[in-house]
């Protein structure tokens, strides 16, 4: 199952309807407070609430997952924080055979008629489309029950109890078949996803071998050394890649049960934890193991916020390097948010050197308006390296530097 497009409606900064297409490689960019993180939030917002366990029967969404925390409340997702509003979002998957999966969701915020000022989330409608067979679910009375109208193919009952795991129905004898093979196909596909934020905050010593995690992936990046620790084929890749980008040695030094995260020069002088060497290099170390590790999975997404966060500019086209040639390979999608210039040059010239193909690459670019509802700019790249359209003031500082310093230089020779 793969992931294609992503809409949504009434969401946070994103006022009307938004259409946001996943590329083999997705790029979002935009100004500071534009809404960016926010579009690619969402995305893990809602797989983390397909990945809800079979002991968790609340039909409220989860808004705290894996550390990010999207709100404090389901009020603060709904554009304009109004009081009574909803979201609509819709996510359409491909399986292998290339059939189409639609899935399709309205969340209400709610009262109860008792408690007038205590308010709940609530999925008031649900969709299923999987290549023209429709499942949908409805609620005409919003007290807090379970109890559904219910229409569509394979269906003999006009009302079902549904029992919600997050945004989806627990799996359940009275739904059809292929409503519940398209259920665990969703909550497969959710565990596959790979979600990497900005900044990164994991430690690098006195870290304990035997420490055991659920999963070997965490949006923080905390995982990332317990997985360079116990792996030798990923460790000597990852440091293959640090002498590559820095000229530097990453290595793991043992004592006892217990690993620290070192960083040294090539003939391992003047070494230094990792968390003393610099922001960059500890940035950039969940990048390096989320990148050089995608091959053992198939499916899913990987998504980084800001993968160059402080780096210099120089190490920024390595980075580009690093997950055009270990991730795109792999067939998983990847999506980017970035503020850096060098990284989309490097696609642009990936693509005009051959070695990517324009139509693997699409670029938004996420702009703000006067009334601060945000919306998406689609950008695609033509077999040369250029862009199709390239919105007022994207990446123009540079160009409006050089000019400013040339009449500067004007300005004093005139003087003189």
């Amino acid at each position: 199952m793969k992931l294609i497009r992503v809409e949504i409606d009434r969401y946070k900064c994103f006022k009307s309807n938004t259409i946001l297409e996943i590329a083999p490689l997705t790029i979002i960019v935009g100004r500071n407070n534009s809404g960016k993180s926010a579009l690619l939030q969402l995305i893990h917002l809602l797989y983390g609430n397909m990945a809800a366990t079979n002991g968790d029967q609340r039909e409220f969404l989860k808004l705290n997952i894996d550390g990010i925390r999207h709100g404090r409340t389901f009020r603060d997702l709904i554009n304009g924080r109004a009081l009574h509003g909803n979201i609509n979002t819709t996510l359409v998957f491909l399986d292998r055979n290339n059939k189409e999966t639609k899935l399709s969701l309205t969340i209400q915020n709610t009262t109860t008629s008792s408690l007038t000022s205590e308010f709940h989330e609530r999925i008031v409608n649900w969709k299923l489309d999987y290549h023209g067979q429709i499942f949908e679910a409805y609620l005409e009375n919003l007290e807090l029950n379970s109890t559904y109208n219910v229409s569509g193919f394979g269906i003999s009952e006009n009302t079902l109890p549904i029992h919600w795991q997050g945004i989806l129905p627990r799996t359940s004898t009275q739904l059809p078949d292929w409503v519940n093979e398209q259920i665990d196909a969703m909550k497969k596909w959710s565990q596959d996803i790979r979600y990497i934020k900005s900044p990164r905050n994991f430690q690098s010593s006195a870290l304990s071998i035997n420490e055991s995690h659920t999963r070997d992936h965490h949006p923080t990046g905390a995982h990332a050394p317990f997985m360079l620790a116990k792996s030798d084929d990923l460790r000597n890749s990852v440091q293959k890649w640090y002498r590559k980008a820095f000229d530097l040695n990453l290595y793991v030094k043992m004592s006892g049960e217990y690993f620290d995260l070192m960083v040294g020069s090539k003939n391992q002088k003047n070494n230094v934890l990792l968390e003393f060497s610099g922001e960059g290099l500890s940035q950039v170390l969940p990048i390096a193991v989320t990148a050089l590790t995608s091959a053992s999975i198939q499916s899913g997404i990987d998504i980084f916020e800001h993968p160059e966060s402080d780096l210099h500019p120089a190490a920024h086209a390595h980075v580009a390097e690093l997950l055009l040639d270990t991730i795109l390979p792999s067939n998983r999608p990847i999506i980017i948010e970035t503020h850096s210039e060098i990284l989309l040059l490097r696609v642009r010239r990936r693509i005009a050197e051959r070695r990517l193909f324009p139509e693997n690459v699409l670029i938004y670019w996420v702009d703000i308006d006067s009334e601060g509802a945000s919306s998406l700019t689609k950008i695609k790249i033509n077999e040369r390296g250029a862009v199709s359209t390239w919105p007022h003031g994207v990446f123009i500082e540079d160009y409006e530097e050089v000019m400013a310093l040339r009449r500067a230089v004007r300005n004093l020779d005139e003087i003189q």
